[in-house]
């Protein structure tokens, strides 16, 4: 097979990712994927022979299959969790099925189940004694209004009496009040009131704190390089392989066909990778 150039090792890159991957979450090294496309091609990782132009002299599936990964994440199909390790994005798994990418369920395990035969537990039964503790209603058992059977009289009745609401157990004038069951309910009830508010004042008082903003402080990376060229927040720079000879724009030095520069947006022509810092 003829060299591929990076665009076209795209697609074969896809598919091998989402063979060679076990799961959607998972991920793999940079050997691995380059690893995994040489056997979607059917060929070797010394087939296509060594970069010359390069120091490194790196094999050109490497060199041409990094390029495919670069040109991958940026149309979003790839996933980096961590430097040198790369997965698929949803969009990327949903172009690998376009591409012909059979989903592989997971395996399932089996689980033996063992069966326990529970043997019936016998009730256990013993004499408890039970207390028959106090009611609500109990409090007004011995208590009785007498005064008259219209709720509205009654209303009446209780506006004009002003000792309504402080029920005393022992007073007699209380336990001969025509009012006295009615006076010593609305007692008990300005009692829970009362013990209301003081909970309410027991409660702890939480403050508020208010968490200072603190804006992160972005380093300046300092260079010996005369043409570096220091990463602004908000600029766009692309790593590029340059389609024909050309030189650096910082520079002026010479960047072959095939050679790998950054291209900065806004700007033209692309310059060293070397230059680029922060």
């Amino acid at each position: 097979m003829t060299r591929q150039s990076p665009s076209n090792l795209q697609n074969p890159m896809l598919v091998a990712l989402a063979n060679v991957l076990p799961s959607p979450r998972a991920d793999v090294s940079t050997d691995g994927a380059i690893g995994a496309m040489c056997n979607q091609l059917g060929i070797d990782l010394d087939a296509w022979g060594v970069v010359e132009s390069q120091a490194s002299k790196p094999q050109w599936t490497r060199y041409n299959g990094v390029r495919a990964i670069r040109f991958l994440d940026a149309s979003g199909y790839i996933k980096k969790p961590k430097r040198g390790r790369y997965g698929l994005t949803q969009k990327g798994w949903e172009k690998a099925r376009e591409l012909g990418v059979q989903p592989t369920a997971a395996p399932v395990e089996t689980v033996q189940v063992e069966t326990v035969q529970v043997q019936p537990v016998q009730p256990v039964t013993s004499e408890v004694g039970v207390g028959t503790g106090l009611s609500f209603e109990d409090l007004f058992s011995t208590l009785t209004d007498s005064y008259h059977e219209d709720e509205y009289i009654v209303a009446l009745a209780i506006e004009q009496t002003s000792c309504f609401g402080f029920h005393a157990e022992r007073s007699p004038t209380c336990r001969t009040c025509p009012l006295a069951r009615s006076c010593k309910k609305a007692w008990l009830a300005d009692l829970t009131e009362v013990a209301r508010q003081l909970d309410k004042g027991n409660e702890p008082v939480v403050e508020e704190v208010i968490q200072e903003r603190v804006e992160p402080v972005r380093e300046t990376v300092s260079s010996t390089d005369p043409h570096a060229v220091q990463r602004t927040e908000g600029v766009t720079y692309t790593s590029v392989i340059t389609p024909i000879d050309t030189t650096c724009s910082k520079c002026g030095k010479a960047l072959p066909q095939g050679s790998e520069g950054i291209s900065q947006w806004g700007e033209v022509g692309v310059f060293c990778s070397s230059h680029l810092v922060g």
